[in-house]
């Protein structure tokens, strides 16, 4: 939950709420990369259009033992071309 407000959409969050909800995220993923965690996704549904299953403003994290394909894939382009260039 983003704020102990009840807020249904981030622009209703003051910027100090979205200081702690981001440093407060921010820390779990550091906890999940710290236990083994290979990928951590951020994401938040707002509206049941979007599937959100609570009113209230909140935010999900999902940890992964592995790297999507797509992150993958971009990081051995990055890797290749850093090889190559030096850049």
């Amino acid at each position: 939950v983003s704020t102990a407000r009840h807020a249904t959409l981030g622009a209703q969050l003051t910027a100090a709420e979205w200081t702690r909800t981001f440093a407060m995220l921010q820390q779990r993923a550091r906890a999940f990369r710290d236990a083994g965690w290979h990928w951590v996704a951020l994401f938040q549904n707002v509206g049941a259009a979007a599937g959100a299953s609570l009113a209230h403003l909140h935010a999900q994290l999902v940890a992964l033992s592995e790297l999507p394909d797509m992150p993958r894939r971009e990081l051995a382009a990055g890797m290749s071309h850093f090889e190559q260039s030096g850049q």
